[in-house]
């Protein structure tokens, strides 16, 4: 293994981003073998127990051998934000470096890699309690009632929040209980608070956008041979993933669970499954070249030796 921490003066970390079914998981797994990495996953599927098949996760075997922080933190039932993932983000990141390791952050849910890297609001952290009562009323009463209820008390709580979206609904009322203020309020005028820390960005991409879908379709078709509808029909039966959970919307558990109801066709959920995480790619990829094009280094996921070869090199530099 490569010693490269001692020849840089500043704390870094190493940021491994790109669409799903690229190889990301693959590749950082082995390049652990090469620097003295730690491994922080950064994906909003990854976090959920028991979602193990549907979210490519990477089997216990190789968890247990090459551990990653941030894989398995919450039940399909509870929220997890995107300021939950930032603190402990974070926090994962400054043990790492106390331990003289390299923090690596691979994953492909692109929102927190945006607040992770541009910084994060300074806001009350998230009480268990009040997001479960919160919880609770949303169930019991609806999303678009609970809705118009806090706009009803200040216009700017839920503004512009669809009434879908339980994840973004929850925090915004959850922040005005706990300070009397809005987020619009508590972030206008506060400047966002940064890594102290280089990042070094990296994308790691196939050679072309034929063979990231011949990936994407022939890792579906993976999951449905592992067992990808027991997973999500134990789930359903065990009242651990529910169509008003935001885990259900997770590609392929939504496609699976309209499926086990009767709802679409076997055929048409492999193929909405498949649909969707092609649109997902685009997005990721876009996103990524809108962002970061002038601060990103490029890595062929079909070269894993030479892609390694080629990160140490920019580290090390």
């Amino acid at each position: 293994m490569i010693n490269i921490i001692k020849k840089n003066r500043y704390p870094y970390i190493i940021i491994i981003m790109g669409p799903t079914a690229s190889g990301k998981s693959k590749f950082v797994i082995k390049l652990r073998n090469y620097i003295p990495i730690d491994i922080i996953s950064v994906d909003s599927t990854l976090i959920y127990k028991g979602m193990d098949i549907g979210t490519a996760k990477p089997p216990k075997k190789i968890l247990n051998k090459v551990p990653h922080k941030l894989i398995d933190i919450c039940n399909p039932d509870e929220l997890y934000s995107v300021g939950d993932f930032y603190y402990d983000a974070t926090k994962e990141i400054n043990y790492i470096l106390k331990n003289n390791r390299i923090p690596l952050l691979v994953g492909g849910s692109m929102f927190y890699f945006k607040t992770l890297i541009n910084g994060l609001p300074l806001l009350p952290k998230s009480n268990f309690f009040l997001r479960r009562h919160i919880n609770n009323l949303i169930k019991n009463f609806g999303f678009g009632l609970v809705n118009y209820l806090f706009n009803k008390i200040n216009f700017t709580i839920t503004n512009n929040i669809n009434n879908n979206d339980i994840q973004r609904l929850t925090r915004s009322i959850e922040v005005f209980l706990l300070s009397k203020k809005t987020i619009y309020e508590l972030t206008n005028k506060q400047k966002l608070i940064k890594l102290p820390y280089k990042i070094y960005k990296f994308c790691l991409m196939p050679d072309s956008k034929s063979i990231l879908d011949k990936r994407i379709k022939y890792r579906f078709y993976k999951m449905l041979s592992l067992g990808f509808e027991n997973e999500v029909n134990t789930l359903f039966i065990n009242n651990k993933l529910r169509f008003d959970m935001p885990s259900s919307k997770c590609i392929g558990y939504k496609q699976m669970l309209l499926y086990i109801i009767g709802k679409i066709s076997y055929k048409d959920m492999i193929q909405q499954s498949i649909t969707a995480t092609r649109q997902l790619a685009k997005k990721q990829i876009n996103w990524i070249n809108n962002s970061y094009i002038n601060d990103m280094y490029w890595l062929n996921s079909n070269n894993y030796d030479k892609s390694i070869k080629d990160l140490i090199k920019i580290i090390s530099y």
